[in-house]
């Protein structure tokens, strides 16, 4: 993967489509009791990113997210963003004035949304992993070996590459997340303005560029969430909330064992899917 890709992002309003090159943003609307929400989806800002290898990517990305707060700033009040939504890679390289930074821009949109952390919900990606640390334990070759290492408590060591993305979230209060009777800040569920949100961390055993078919999403996390009824099975339920997941891998991404059932384990990708109604993710940097 290129990684110092192009950015771009697209707004939608009414019939209005606008294409610039630089950020992926979406922003998309939800109905809920004749309330309309409007999720804003951002993704890989990588902000810390200098562009070495590709001079004026740095400046690339700034003059992009100054076009995107001005364009926020002009749009109707019924049509900005009311829950914002970060599929990860906020930051380059999982280090604290990477998230000072990002911190510092997320100010500017909160400000222009009339909002505040409680209404940002965010997921772990491959760069928020402190890749010294990560390099020091082995990928998971089976599902019987993923599901040992991530068994929930989650061992301390799978915690530590992202020291600095759990100290971010705690700093700035984004939306805090349940899993079972914890609250933990890489992955769970929670609730913002009637939407339930299920935060998923693909990144666990993200180390270098030889990731894609490699990763694990975390099945015993999924199942422990629905035995305390944090997610639930749409198909048939009453009146279930209308539910979005996100991670930041696409789930091709994953190991072919997470995305099939295998030797009885249940298919991770399917058990997610009719667990949730929309699927936010980045990773790619394709467009729109």
């Amino acid at each position: 993967m290129n990684e110092g890709c192009r950015y771009s992002y697209v707004i939608q309003r009414y019939n209005h489509n606008q294409k610039l090159s630089v950020i992926k943003y979406l922003i998309s609307k939800k109905i809920v009791s004749n309330h309309m929400e409007i999720i804003l989806h951002i993704t890989d800002l990588h902000f810390g990113y200098e562009g070495k290898e590709k001079p004026g990517a740095k400046a690339q990305r700034i003059n992009c997210l100054d076009s995107l707060l001005n364009e926020i700033s002009e749009l109707d009040s019924q049509w900005k963003p009311t829950i914002i939504c970060i599929t990860g890679d906020l930051v380059w390289c999982g280090a604290a004035n990477d998230f000072d930074e990002a911190e510092l821009w997320l100010d500017k949109l909160l400000q222009k949304c009339d909002l505040d952390y409680s209404k940002v919900i965010l997921c772990p990606g491959n760069h928020e992993v402190d890749q010294s640390k990560a390099k020091k334990f082995s990928r998971p070759s089976t599902a019987l070996e993923a599901d040992e290492c991530l068994a929930y408590p989650i061992a301390d060591h799978y915690l530590e590459p992202f020291a600095e993305y759990i100290k971010f979230c705690k700093k700035t209060g984004v939306s805090t997340l349940e899993l079972g009777k914890t609250k933990p800040s890489l992955v769970g569920t929670c609730t913002i303005n009637g939407i339930r949100f299920v935060v998923l961390n693909s990144a666990w055993f993200s180390k270098d560029k030889e990731d894609k078919d490699k990763l694990w999403l975390g099945l015993p996390h999924l199942e422990l969430m629905q035995s305390n009824q944090q997610i639930s099975v749409l198909q048939g339920s009453q009146n279930p909330p209308i539910t979005v997941a996100l991670m930041h891998h696409p789930l091709d991404w994953l190991n072919s064992e997470e995305q099939n059932t295998f030797s009885g384990r249940k298919d991770t990708k399917d058990y997610l899917a009719k667990r949730c109604h929309i699927l936010l993710t980045g990773h790619t940097h394709g467009g729109v």
